[in-house]
């Protein structure tokens, strides 16, 4: 279990008056866990990304996660992959992905990213 944290604005949890500036990160396993080198269990995003998603992690954050937990080729899952900012992650850093979310508009918004960062538009 794992945190990321920022600075600047803040989520309003409403019912309990509360601005929060981080969330949990849990990251599964399949199998006995790879022993990796020493990490830190908090995770600081430098930049706010919300372009595609209310709850949008940074593209960076994400790489830093996928780049710590998974080895090339390995498979990544994101069951709350609205954004599909683990999907582009794994696509720059040669991983395989499988993702999804509670929201079909969601999907579709993904899928879209996702295809314009594989086939960008070429200049005209």
């Amino acid at each position: 279990m794992a945190m990321s944290s920022w600075s600047g604005d803040s989520n309003m949890i409403h019912p309990l008056n509360l601005a929060s500036q981080c969330k949990p990160i849990i990251i599964y396993s399949k199998g006995a866990w790879a022993q990796r080198d020493r990490w830190g269990d908090v995770f600081f995003a430098a930049t706010k990304e919300k372009e595609w998603h209310p709850w949008q992690q940074s593209l960076e954050e994400v790489e830093r996660l996928v780049r710590y937990f998974s080895e090339p080729g390995d498979l990544v899952v994101d069951p709350c992959s609205g954004g599909a900012t683990t999907a582009v992650s794994c696509f720059n850093l040669g991983r395989r992905f499988v993702g999804c979310d509670i929201e079909k508009r969601c999907v579709k918004m993904g899928q879209k990213r996702l295809v314009a960062h594989v086939r960008p538009k070429k200049p005209r």
